[in-house]
């Protein structure tokens, strides 16, 4: 595997703010997984590039989701994400070691898989 580097550019007609995610890439029976555990979501395709822009595609999707039920903040925070402010959104993603210690799906990628490390900036917008 190469080392991917991922950038979703989801951004609407209000403020946005950039977020550095740590990115899982491994392969399972032969097929290429992308896995994000800060935001517990994933993709598989056969090849790496399909797998990125697979991800790329479902981040998009659910960050829409997120935003047409007003749920985006609530989401963040059940994944461990520190949420403060009302005005201004100050939000800082959880810690590798908050997520080794909570995601059960990280402890297997790392200890049982050959994988990949890297990180993918995402934007989520200040007023969702």
């Amino acid at each position: 595997m190469t080392n991917l580097k991922l950038t979703s550019l989801h951004q609407n007609r209000e403020k946005n703010i950039l977020f550095r995610v740590d990115m899982y890439a491994f392969q399972e029976d032969g097929i290429h997984v992308i896995y994000c555990p800060a935001l517990d979501l994933s993709a598989y395709e056969n090849t790496e590039d399909a797998a990125k822009k697979a991800f790329e595609g479902i981040l998009d999707e659910n960050i829409n989701y997120w935003m047409n039920k007003g749920t985006l903040y609530d989401d963040l925070e059940e994944h461990g994400w520190q949420v403060k402010g009302k005005s201004r959104r100050q939000i800082k993603a959880p810690s590798r070691a908050y997520m080794m210690e909570k995601n059960e799906a990280l402890r297997d990628i790392t200890q049982n898989k050959k994988y990949i490390e890297y990180s993918m900036d995402v934007c989520f917008p200040e007023t969702a």
